[in-house]
């Protein structure tokens, strides 16, 4: 359920009423499992067109994340797929219709098997795209225990800036939430509890940290010489942009840093949670999370970032409506159609999708190399202390 308003100023990212997608359709990686670039497969799936949206999802683990991203994608739920009927209790290819699980989603969600070993599904970044051209990123779990487990069992040598596979997860998980927050216009946050501090110390703690990271656009279009004093300034904490990076950037607020749209998703919430008191409460804690971070910061427009809109949803085994919701599937779907009518927030220059590929790239080296973090990171090891 909303429960903040929409900013209008800005263009849709997509009309509600337009056909989201294919279900089943394919999924590319971005990163694989060992968070390394894997761009080729991707990359036949992009054209040179410049009407994208590019929309990124983050969270912790079984939370929910390639449930909701399927649904972006056009999934359709499994009861509508029996004679076209919403029935829970109708049969398909000899399967019982359970309402609330989507038939052949786009981003493989969280099996029983897998639920019941504490494993995750998604690794390193998934990626599909639709027919609508919007470009859909699916994350590994930020902190994943089962991330960890799975880091030990693969016996690679750790990289030298860690001392721990512990502090490695700990480093992935920023990297991705960094370079989610830098490459998206629209980042969806999925939480399934009211407050969960771990997960919003890192969302805060990644804001932080991509402090003077440049825009996306600004950084793909920029020429080598003046790509690299930019990249040089981002790597340099509080230092005064170049001549060659201010005159890349003359047209948009200095520092050259991009604010994506936010949005929050409460998933699995008790019906107690739809009332008036805790949504307001809601609102001023993710407001204060995120208060000068991705708030009242220059964006890469010359505007200051909104406050993030805040949406619920109840359990899946709440089908039917109630007095403050009307059931898992319709507040799903609701949900679906407002994050894709939420309005765009446009890089500083045009891009085609290629060039926002190329982007990606070079985001990700810098992210890899920025010095905020890697300050962060050794501080962190001093203290052992990995979020």
């Amino acid at each position: 359920m909303k429960i903040m308003g929409a900013e209008r100023s800005a263009e849709p990212a997509c009309s509600s009423n337009a056909r989201v997608g294919q279900p089943g359709s394919a999924v590319h990686k971005l990163l694989n499992a060992g968070c390394e670039l894997e761009c080729d497969e991707l990359k036949t799936q992009l054209s040179e067109q410049t009407d994208f949206t590019v929309v990124g999802v983050l969270g912790m683990q079984g939370v929910g994340k390639s449930t909701i991203m399927s649904l972006l994608a056009g999934s359709s739920w499994q009861s509508e797929i029996a004679h076209g009927a919403p029935s829970t209790h109708q049969q398909h290819d000899g399967q019982r219709m359970r309402s609330g699980l989507l038939h052949e989603p786009t981003f493989a969600p969280q099996t029983t098997e897998v639920a019941l070993r504490a494993a995750h599904q998604t690794e390193g970044i998934d990626v599909h795209v639709t027919a609508e051209r919007l470009i859909l990123l699916d994350t590994q779990p930020m902190l994943s225990a089962s991330v960890l487990l799975e880091s030990v069992r693969r016996e690679s040598a750790l990289p030298a800036e860690v001392q721990s596979h512990e502090n490695l997860v700990a480093l992935q998980s920023m990297r991705i939430a960094m370079l989610v927050l830098s490459v998206c216009h629209l980042v969806v946050l999925v939480q399934d509890s009211l407050v969960d501090v771990q997960w919003l110390r890192l969302l805060r703690t990644a804001e932080t940290l991509r402090h003077r990271i440049p825009d996306i656009s600004v950084l793909v279009t920029a020429p080598a010489a003046a790509g690299g004093a930019i990249a040089s300034d981002a790597n340099s904490a509080g230092s005064t942009p170049t001549a060659s990076a201010l005159a890349v950037g003359s047209e948009v607020a200095s520092p050259l840093e991009y604010q994506p749209q936010a949005a929050f998703v409460l998933n699995r919430m008790a019906s107690s949670a739809f009332v008036e008191a805790p949504r307001r409460s809601l609102r001023t804690l993710f407001s204060k999370t995120l208060a000068g971070e991705a708030l009242g910061r220059p964006t890469a427009s010359g505007l200051v970032a909104d406050a993030p809109q805040v949406y619920l949803l109840p359990t899946r085994q709440a089908s039917s409506a109630t007095s403050v919701h009307r059931g898992y599937q319709r507040e799903a779907e609701r949900l679906r159609d407002e994050l894709l009518a939420l309005p765009r927030r446009h890089f500083a220059k045009p891009l085609s999708e290629r060039d926002w590929l190329r982007g990606v790239v070079r985001m990700w080296e810098l992210i890899r190399k920025s010095q905020n973090l890697s300050d962060f990171n050794r501080s962190n090891q001093k203290l052992h202390l990995y979020l």
